[in-house]
């Protein structure tokens, strides 16, 4: 009788621990994810044609040459402005991006939540907190990005293309708009690809 509650034992126990493991590598939220998550820059998506927005309300799409190109050299600028997003737990997060000169490199470490698929990223840095959303799809990150540039009678003002974040999006750069301002912009995604 001994020997076969050993035997029933050495059985037990296997099956005990490989449903404990199972329950383990379930993972982590909707998409059942195990941290660290990594999600690189894959491609610049569904660019709108440039749009021109005045001060008087009026909004029109641009159909003349004359910005475009400028606003062509800004777009590679989009493309270094989140180089990854890594997940590295369920609210802690490690974004490298750069600033929005497209040159200067940045690591936040940002606190996220996550709302159906749509992540909130948030970096609190005294003077102002940063927040970025991003729309998760499977193995995508989808994140909204603007490219603008402001004249003013012929004389440029600034310009800007940056990952849509609070102070930086197309109602921020509007409200912006002066007088005799014109604001020629592009809106576009930035896709992420799980690595």
């Amino acid at each position: 009788m001994k020997y076969s509650f050993y035997i029933f034992l050495v059985f037990l126990i296997p099956f005990l621990s490989c449903s404990s493991c199972k329950e383990d590598g379930a993972g982590y939220g909707p998409f059942n994810d195990r941290f660290p998550v990594e999600f690189n820059f894959y491609k610049i998506s569904d660019e709108i044609a440039t749009r021109i927005y005045t001060s008087d309300g009026n909004e029109i799409t641009y159909t003349l040459p004359e910005r475009e190109a400028e606003l062509d050299k800004q777009m590679t600028t989009a493309q270094n402005q989140i180089t990854y997003i890594k997940l590295l737990g369920p609210d802690q997060s490690e974004i490298k991006g750069k600033y929005l000169d497209g040159i200067t490199e940045v690591i936040l470490d940002a606190k996220y939540s996550l709302s159906g698929s749509v992540y909130t990223f948030s970096k609190d840095l005294i003077t102002q907190v940063l927040k970025y959303n991003a729309t998760r799809n499977a193995d995508t990150l989808t994140m909204k990005g603007i490219c603008c540039v402001r004249y003013n009678n012929g004389v440029r003002k600034g310009r800007s293309t940056t990952i849509q974040v609070s102070g930086y999006t197309l109602d921020d750069e509007k409200a912006k708009t002066q007088g005799s301002d014109t604001l020629y912009y592009r809106i576009f995604n930035v896709l992420l690809s799980k690595k």
